[in-house]
């Protein structure tokens, strides 16, 4: 039997298990996150040991591919980390964890259930006349950690997002294709967004690397600093940032992550020959 562990950042939620040993085997995760005949979730998260840091973070969304990272999956495996494996950060100084991904290293913070996470990554700031409903100066393509559509809408809520946003999530100029976000301004530096995922194609509660897509858009369309508040169909997020049009630097990713659950499962059930 092999455990896991269920857990949720914000409403994104994972199937989470330690490979500090390696001794994982490849499944069928998209069958695991299958929310009818599997365990049910947004991705897989695999906590691998590094030479590079405290941890590694490997993520697989739930069509089984392999992404270069997640906000809220950072979050969340952070928490696993400290609270489940009884992991201590090596810089004992700092406190800060780091952990290794695809798109490099990453720290992070955890305290109770609040993570915040350093998005150290941030790249690319153009704009797409891609969308016959969505004008391109409403819209912002970035890459913070992963690929991201901003679009400001009126009201997110009237958006058909299954209708919209496949066709931008799939055209050719994004190599890799993106991830696609609606936002709505709810007030001063407060923000309403829903985000169509990459992998799960489809809506998810939250999304920690849009989040941050969004707040840093939210800068070249209202001027916004400092901090965003960010309402989710999840939950809440926090984004801190200094800098502004396109120069930013101390990006953090804030807001609580939990574990829902645990067990254990057959691997012969889930593909193991």
């Amino acid at each position: 039997m092999l455990k896991f562990w269920k857990y949720s950042a914000t409403g994104n939620d994972f199937v989470v298990f330690d490979d500090r040993k390696g001794d994982v085997p490849v499944l069928d995760w998209q069958a695991i996150c299958d929310r009818e005949k599997g365990i049910g979730a947004d991705g897989i998260l695999l906590l691998r040991s590094s030479d590079k840091g405290d941890f590694k973070m490997t993520y697989l969304n739930a069509d089984g591919g392999e992404v270069e990272m997640c906000g809220n999956g950072g979050r969340a495996i952070s928490h696993f980390a400290k609270t489940e494996l009884g992991i201590n950060p090596k810089n004992t100084s700092s406190k800060l964890f780091e952990f290794e991904t695809l798109e490099g290293v990453y720290n992070s913070t955890v305290d109770g259930e609040f993570v915040r996470l350093n998005m150290t990554e941030f790249a690319e700031w153009k704009k797409f006349d891609i969308s016959p409903y969505y004008p391109a100066k409403n819209s912002i393509y970035m890459k913070t950690g992963v690929p991201h559509c901003v679009y400001l809408v009126h009201s997110v809520d009237e958006v058909d997002l299954m209708s919209h946003a496949p066709p931008i999530r799939y055209n050719e100029i994004f190599e890799r294709g993106t991830n696609v976000n609606f936002i709505e301004k709810l007030g001063d530096h407060h923000i309403k967004m829903r985000t169509y995922e990459r992998g799960v194609e489809g809506e998810t509660l939250a999304c920690g690397t849009g989040a941050t897509a969004v707040a840093l858009a939210c800068n070249e369309f209202f001027g916004f600093k400092d901090e965003v508040k960010i309402e989710a169909p999840g939950g809440e997020l926090i984004i801190q940032f200094e800098g502004e049009q396109g120069n930013f630097s101390n990006i953090y990713l804030c807001g609580k992550a939990e574990k829902i659950s645990s067990g254990s499962i057959d691997p012969k059930e889930y593909g193991q020959s």
